[in-house]
């Protein structure tokens, strides 16, 4: 399974019917709610595409332009361009550090941030800008229940990451709360969806299933296909896991269809990830290394997808240790353990270790097992006292 953050949706780029020079200022509102309506439906092309030229006709509105500059950061982060990110919302603080701007204002621009720096497998810093938006929402006299619940699933990941599914458990299911009180559907699937993760996590298979199918529902009521597929690739896992392999390959399937008829190869490489570590698991490990060589042909290079690279490379590993061949399976451990440790998880890391482990008690070397086997044991331990 795969706790996906994000995806580049590469679908064609809608543009409102040109608008007369002369009411371009006029016009700006219109531009900028068009972008936030295509970043709901994952539409980032399209949300950029509606923005080109707006800063011009926002300069006398620090509304209208910090809009703007969150919709555009958002939309960049999404496709890869996480610096560009980084950069349009430092300028978003700087308008938002004015007096008629609110509190909620500021902390809505630190969420966004540390969603860039989670992006960038900045965990420590990321957990840091979520944790001080959820003090500031708390303090502020406007309502950001909305605010609160995305910001509670994303600071989600970051426990998970760091190897504390406690604390994402209590972060999930304070946003699904906030999420129902709201009515909102869409912020609803949102916190469904990363408490399936979390309780995947957990091992807790039959609640992951619920809450992944529950957000799915959400989704394909929203006619929300990028994370319908991200929520299949989840769910084929899943269910591979509670012994139903048929229904784990079909939702599998699934999430790879829409994935490329959507045109999000990402997507549909970490599909082939998930379907590359079931297919390991049924003892075909030729045909798991095909199915995790797509996904690594499209995956290889991406910054913000370090973590599934690296499942990758390790299913490519694990399949060449069954294989035999033992030198293969040596550098695409190498790799996978590098690709862990950008993103500081402990968690993948160790299952790099054991891997590294086990092969090098199929060559005859206990000494250098054992000290892999321990220092993933070590790292995975809760008391050190």
């Amino acid at each position: 399974m795969n706790n996906q953050l994000l995806t580049v949706a590469e679908a064609p780029s809608p543009r409102v019917a040109p608008f007369p020079a002369g009411s371009m200022v006029e016009a700006a509102p219109e531009m900028i709610a068009e972008a936030e309506a295509a970043l709901e439906i994952n539409d980032h092309a399209a949300a950029l595409a509606a923005l080109e030229g707006v800063y011009d006709f926002t300069r006398t509105s620090p509304g209208l332009m910090n809009r703007a500059l969150l919709a555009e950061s958002w939309a960049r982060m999404a496709t890869g361009d996480i610096g560009g990110a980084e950069d349009l919302l430092a300028r978003s603080s700087d308008i938002t550090a004015n007096p008629e701007f609110t509190e909620r204002d500021r902390a809505e621009v630190l969420y966004r941030l540390g969603c860039c720096r989670l992006q960038r497998s900045k965990v420590g810093n990321a957990t840091q800008l979520f944790t001080l938006a959820l003090h500031i929402c708390h303090t502020s006299e406007d309502d950001s229940t909305k605010l609160q619940a995305h910001i509670l699933q994303w600071r989600a990941r970051c426990w998970l990451r760091q190897h504390l599914p406690d604390m994402a458990r209590e972060d999930v299911e304070l946003a699904i709360e906030l999420a129902e009180d709201l009515g909102d559907t869409r912020t609803l699937a949102h916190a469904c969806f990363q408490a399936s993760v979390v309780c995947e996590r957990q091992s807790q298979w039959l609640l992951a299933r619920l809450y992944g199918e529950r957000a799915l529902d959400a989704y394909e009521q929203l006619g929300d296909q990028v994370n319908c597929h991200k929520v299949l690739n989840n769910l084929g896992g899943i269910n591979v896991l509670l012994g139903s392999a048929e229904r784990g390959t079909s939702c599998l399937g699934r999430a790879v269809d829409i994935a490329r008829g959507i045109g999000d190869d990402v997507g549909a490489a970490y599909a082939l990830s998930t379907l590359a570590h079931m297919t390991l698991k049924l003892d075909d490990p030729a045909g798991a290394k095909n199915y995790a060589e797509q996904a690594l042909s499209v995956l290889d290079g991406y910054e913000a997808h370090l973590g599934e690279l690296g499942n990758v490379l390790l299913v490519i590993g694990r399949a060449s240790l069954e294989e035999g061949d033992l030198g293969q399976a040596e550098s695409y451990f190498r790799r996978a353990d590098l690709a862990f440790e950008q993103i500081s998880s402990i968690g993948h890391r160790a299952e790099a270790w054991v891997a590294q482990g086990d092969l090098a008690r199929l060559r005859g070397d206990t000494g250098t097992a054992a000290d892999r086997y321990r220092k993933a044991a070590t790292a995975l331990q809760d008391v050190h006292l």
